[in-house]
């Protein structure tokens, strides 16, 4: 038997999100079907803080998702300058990161990328930005971790789908409303509305939304007494028992496609193009300010559902596939270390 290795994950820990929330599952388990010993850490904390637990530990890993947008977690920032202090190695997997100017802190994230023991990103905008910051061929192009996970599965088999006949809504408030101006919400809701949405796909119980549908806001919260991961897979839930769903949130629209179920992506973001474009659903998705759209594209979808739907599953395998060998690879990796 192998020693067992504890290793210390770092993510997003705050707001119970659900995209961070799956990750961290995601991985967590993996690593601990494989007999390691898991510990956590907010990737927001300060540099040393999160050094010193890396130091009691055995493996750092930053555990995927966007940790890079707008704002740069200072561990990345101030990478070089800290490194010394680190102790252990480190790995990074299912990584994304946004359309921002970072050229002030290419040094920083450029040694990051270069000093660690294996970097997997999620998709190819991503590796394009790291190659070009970083100078070096260390980043691989793998998936989102979400993709791996196994345990979303168990939603999809006791589903009779000729039942299903929900309609899901998953809207945020838009973080950079400088680059994106806002949606008209009064009409936002009339449409969600005329086209039959019935079911409202919550995804942070601190997130704040002007979303209601049959006025009912989006997320009363009745969950205060579950823990992260129970909140999440009660969205998972959800989201398992619509027919379609327009959405705008990248996991939602990840989880839904595991789920066989086909989206309308809202792309408030650039994560979320890149996600439509792996799913092969580009042709459905909408820029922010194009949600007056929305009816068009249900009725585009309604009319070759079963086209979509044979598109999805098949992307979506090849992208599980990617999320699989990344991961036996980052096992094999620490059963060596």
């Amino acid at each position: 038997m192998k020693n067992i290795k504890k290793v210390l994950l770092l993510w997003y820990m705050e707001d119970d999100n659900f995209g961070d929330v799956l990750i961290y599952d995601t991985v967590s388990s993996y690593l601990q079907k494989n007999e390691y010993i898991i510990e956590s850490h907010e990737v927001g904390d300060s540099a040393l803080k999160i050094i010193e637990h890396a130091n009691q530990c055995d493996f750092l890993m930053f555990a995927g998702g966007g940790i890079i947008e707008r704002y740069i977690p200072e561990i990345i920032r101030k990478f070089d300058k800290n490194y010394n202090y680190l102790q252990v190695p480190y790995g990074i997997i299912g990584f994304g990161m946004g359309n921002f100017d970072y050229s002030n802190f290419y040094t920083a994230i450029s040694f990051w990328v270069n000093q660690a023991e294996f970097f997997y990103v999620r998709d190819e905008k991503t590796k394009e930005q790291l190659d070009h910051i970083s100078k070096s061929s260390k980043v691989i192009f793998s998936a989102d971790c979400v993709f791996g996970n196994t345990n979303i599965e168990q939603y999809a088999e006791n589903i009779d789908k000729a039942l299903i006949k929900n309609k899901g809504a998953n809207f945020r408030d838009l973080p950079y409303k400088d680059l994106t101006g806002d949606f008209d919400w009064n009409e936002v809701n009339f449409i969600l509305q005329k086209i039959g949405c019935n079911t409202i796909i919550p995804d942070s119980s601190k997130e704040i939304s002007q979303i209601r549908i049959n006025e009912k806001p989006l997320f009363m919260d009745q969950t205060q007494f579950y823990s992260p991961i129970e909140k999440a897979y009660m969205t998972v839930n959800v989201i398992s028992k619509c027919e379609w769903i327009v959405a705008m949130r990248f996991h939602v629209i990840l989880v839904a496609a595991l789920l066989g179920i086909p989206s309308i992506p809202i792309m408030y973001c650039p994560k979320v193009r890149y996600l439509a474009e792996q799913l092969g659903i580009i042709d459905l998705a909408l820029e922010t300010y194009e949600y007056r759209n929305i009816s068009e594209k249900i009725n585009i979808l309604n009319n070759a559902r079963e086209d979509y739907v044979i598109k999805i599953q098949k992307n979506m395998e090849r992208m599980r596939k990617k999320a699989q060998i990344m991961f036996e690879e980052v096992i094999q990796y620490l059963d060596r270390i």
